[in-house]
């Protein structure tokens, strides 16, 4: 009975290593096949192992080799079919498994022999278990590596994650070549060595389980600060578009109380004072009057705003914009968020840098070829790195210019666009939209 649970857990450690292994490289699982019989499969492929392994007692070495690699080959691609990838890299996946599968045997009897050669003087069938115990943690470690290079799953995990996870591994293997196997040759103490093996081989499955735990309730917590500045960033740019739109309701709330000034004067020939009250009522309109009107709300006040921000902080402020407000192929909120950023970090770049003279341009256009395009260009400190002050190595909450970008590339990447940084004389981004809804495009036009 003890024997069977050993190799159940035997079974169940190789399972766990090559699901894990083949969720890192290939990252993405199909959603229409359920989790019970995806796991299902696995346990199922296990077993033709294990009964593979029973027959293989009653043919010779060699072709027994064979037959078990083309066998546990097959089981592993099987289980590749459920992911969403393309052939090659299922292949790659199936076929460097069982690499590292016949590499992981190799290393950890070499190990072995230098460091207790004595145990291979006299092999006895009671040192299977822990050699190839030994073996799957080396597996193991060798799967972590592989994933860390080629891992599409294994890039979004932060590097001290990455670390920890490697740690359990290289301690067990550490402490599995220094724990006296001899003993279990000659007979001694055969259950408290075995169970020793078990025990690392078991915290390896634990460690790696808790620490992927951790990783994932960080990342959402990272995500929920990431979701509550955006959203207080958001609030802050709707006030802008409120303000903007309350003060046109004045402008046209005031337009109409100048003409009825005006025709009183009219009436009673007051010509004199007319003109004065026209001088005063001209100046005044023109410093209410938007005078950026492209007919899009979120393009004209945020321009608007931040044109009088620059002017008050003596930053130069050059726009250019040609835009059909009926092609613009992201809606407003999305717009919003670019819009805003941009401007955002062009005004506070130009804040942080004393140096030169500073200057904001801003081209907005929608050409003939379908292309919706943003084109920000600013001074900026050149002794401060602007392009890139968060990544997704970091956990703590960066600043609102770092979710900027991010934010910037994420609206780019939802909407087919492309997004280029550039930081050279001038601190650059370029956006490029294309105009997919066919109603907007007028190229298919004929």
């Amino acid at each position: 009975m003890l024997q069977l649970l050993i190799h159940i857990f035997t079974y169940g450690f190789d399972l766990f290593i090559l699901l894990k292994f083949i969720q890192n490289i290939l990252k993405n699982r199909r959603e229409n096949i359920p989790v019970v019989f995806f796991y299902g499969t696995g346990i199922l492929m296990e077993i033709i192992l294990f009964i593979n392994e029973y027959l293989m007692v009653y043919v010779p070495d060699r072709p027994a080799k064979y037959i078990t690699n083309i066998v546990s080959f097959l089981t592993t691609f099987l289980l590749t079919l459920f992911f969403s990838s393309s052939l090659i890299s299922k292949i790659f996946t199936a076929l460097s498994f069982q690499l590292l599968v016949v590499v992981g045997e190799y290393i950890f009897t070499m190990l072995m022999y230098l460091v207790q050669p004595e145990i291979f003087q006299h092999v006895t069938p009671a040192l299977n278990t822990p050699m190839n115990l030994g073996s799957k943690v080396i597996l193991f470690f060798l799967t972590l590596i592989v994933s860390m290079i080629f891992g599409k799953s294994f890039r979004d995990i932060h590097k001290g994650y990455q670390l920890l996870i490697f740690t359990t591994p290289v301690a067990s293997i550490i402490i599995m070549l220094f724990t006296p196997l001899v003993n279990i040759v000659n007979g001694n103490d055969h259950a408290f060595y075995l169970s020793i093996y078990i025990c690392l081989s078991a915290l390896n499955v634990v460690n790696y389980i808790l620490l992927n735990y951790t990783h994932r309730q960080t990342a959402e917590l990272f995500r929920l600060r990431h979701m509550e500045q955006l959203a207080d960033y958001q609030q802050e740019k709707y006030m802008q578009l409120s303000s903007a739109y309350k003060s046109n309701r004045s402008l046209i709330h005031d337009t109409k109380k100048h003409y009825f000034i005006i025709e009183k004067y009219l009436e009673n020939k007051e010509y004199d004072k007319l003109a004065a009250y026209l001088e005063i009522a001209i100046n005044d309109l023109e410093n209410t009057y938007a005078e950026i009107n492209t007919g899009n709300l979120v393009i004209d006040s945020f321009i608007s705003s931040y044109k009088n921000i620059c002017h008050e902080n003596q930053i130069a402020f050059f726009e250019e914009l040609s835009v059909d407000p009926n092609r613009i192929p992201i809606n407003n909120y999305d717009l919003c968020i670019v819009l805003g950023n941009l401007l955002d970090n062009a005004v506070n770049a130009c804040l942080q840098n004393t140096c030169e003279k500073n200057q904001i341009k801003l081209i907005i256009t929608s050409n003939n070829n379908d292309m919706f395009y943003i084109h920000i260009q600013n001074t900026y400190n050149h002794s401060i790195s602007q392009k890139r002050p968060f990544t997704d190595d970091d956990f703590s909450v960066p600043s609102e210019h770092g979710y900027g970008l991010k934010n910037i590339e994420k609206i780019a990447d939802e909407n087919h666009a492309v997004c280029n940084i550039t930081q050279e004389k001038f601190f650059a981004v370029d956006l490029v939209f294309p105009v997919i809804d066919e109603r907007q495009r007028i190229m298919i036009k004929r």
